[in-house]
């Protein structure tokens, strides 16, 4: 190959990289903006129904605390996820010891669980969108600076290995990505199933 076709390579691939990385973002942010929003309601929700309607069906909130209250009020003031969901957990497990044959999914436990799931989705995508920009970095930067050794890489016979590597970086940073856009369209209780199937076989 001539030297223009790899300084065309290694340019074309930062900006295809960096390209698809932001797309990526976008959809991942949308997805986690979107679950925060859903448990900031569910924390709300809750919250109301202690005050409004503490004895809602399936939410018996009369042995709550007025320290839990304002802990779960201080909570969804400042939008705080975890600690929202500690204290739905810590009403989930005093409602199941007083009724522990419970099964229904419309019940504080339900919620409970549900919240879990979405949290845990919702730290998922946090994760592998800081791991998707850290490859896409790295491969970006791998790129450019073999852009400006072209011609020293095609002297001492490397330059074949270095666009491998490159390769292999754009390849698995495409993958990271993509795998993050996919999942952020996918219900984690989805996941959860697909994976306990798999399991099963």
């Amino acid at each position: 190959m001539e030297p223009t076709a790899y300084y065309y390579f290694f340019s074309t691939t930062a900006q295809v990289i960096a390209a698809f990385a932001a797309l990526t973002a976008i959809f991942i942010q949308f997805k986690i903006n979107s679950i925060s929003s859903y448990l900031l309601g569910d924390g709300l929700s809750v919250l109301r129904n202690i005050k409004t309607n503490p004895k809602a069906p399936g939410y018996d909130f009369k042995e709550i605390t007025q320290q839990k209250i304002d802990r779960l009020d201080d909570a969804v003031n400042r939008k705080s996820l975890n600690e929202i969901f500690n204290v739905i957990n810590f009403i989930a497990k005093l409602e199941g010891g007083k009724k522990p044959d419970d099964k229904r999914d419309n019940n504080i436990r339900g919620l409970n669980n549900k919240f879990k799931q979405k949290l845990n989705m919702l730290l998922f995508l946090r994760s592998a969108t800081i791991i998707s920009i850290v490859v896409a970095s790295i491969a970006i930067y791998f790129a450019l600076i073999y852009i400006t050794k072209v011609d020293e890489f095609i002297k001492d016979g490397t330059i074949d290995n270095h666009q491998q590597t490159v390769l292999v970086l754009t390849f698995f940073s495409i993958g990271i990505t993509a795998f993050g856009a996919i999942i952020s369209m996918v219900e984690w209780n989805n996941i959860s199933n697909l994976i306990k199937n798999l399991r099963k076989r």
